[in-house]
């Protein structure tokens, strides 16, 4: 199999590589071997031939009637993901989403690892959350150094984003998965994705009210929405 090179692959695929591999690591616990675009296609609410095309960015090609090898495709969306070299990663706001995250195992299934966790309120500094010991944000900038860290997970107040990462950035991070609902003005060398949860509801809220057809709804209940801003 020969692997084509990540840089090449759209934006919107990659979004939605994680969503595709999720649902084969399923099938290989059933003890599937193949899969067909197909067979994705309708899991996710997507067109067979959207399917294809993200696939066909892998470079994985599939056979007439059998569709793709399941641990072939598995292997070359894990290349592009990144699995089995993650970055570590800190999270700044360990309030109850904070803790949430610090406490999701899905994030360890995919290889990731939250190494930090920083908070400014003095009844947390010190304490243990889901084993994560809670750091005083005066030690974010050493530790973002020496230890090489270029992700963080935003998890605070609208009024506080901003400023903390403006800190991130300066101490070196260069990707933020962004949880407040505030739109970061940042360096265009920084990657930010904004996951804002209210806009989601809001999204899955009018298609109920409107009667959205299925299509739609499956796009959205399995893809979500997240918007990129680099």
């Amino acid at each position: 199999m020969k692997l084509n090179s990540y840089v090449n692959i759209p934006l919107p695929t990659l979004k939605r590589l994680p969503i595709y591999l999720g649902l084969l690591k399923e099938c290989e616990e059933k003890g599937e071997e193949w899969i067909s675009a197909s067979y994705l296609a309708a899991k996710l609410g997507l067109k067979s031939i959207q399917v294809r095309k993200d696939l066909s960015c892998t470079g994985v090609v599939g056979k007439p009637k059998k569709g793709f090898l399941l641990k072939e495709l598995m292997d070359a969306i894990s290349f592009y993901m990144g699995e089995g070299h993650q970055p570590d990663i800190l999270l700044v706001g360990v309030g109850n989403l904070g803790k949430a995250l610090l406490s999701d195992r899905r994030l360890t299934r995919h290889g990731y690892k939250i190494v930090a966790a920083f908070d400014v309120d003095p009844g947390l500094i010190g304490t243990d959350v889901a084993e994560h010991k809670i750091l005083s944000m005066d030690k974010l900038g050493d530790l973002i150094s020496r230890m090489g860290i270029k992700l963080a997970i935003l998890t605070v107040p609208e009024k506080e984003a901003q400023s903390i990462a403006n800190q991130l950035v300066e101490a070196g991070i260069k990707g933020i998965w962004n949880f407040s609902s505030l739109f970061l003005d940042l360096p265009t060398n920084v990657t930010v994705i904004n996951e804002d949860l209210g806009s989601r509801l809001a999204l899955l809220a009018g298609q109920v009210t409107h009667g959205a057809e299925r299509e739609g709804s499956l796009s959205a209940s399995k893809l979500g929405s997240v918007s990129f801003h680099k």
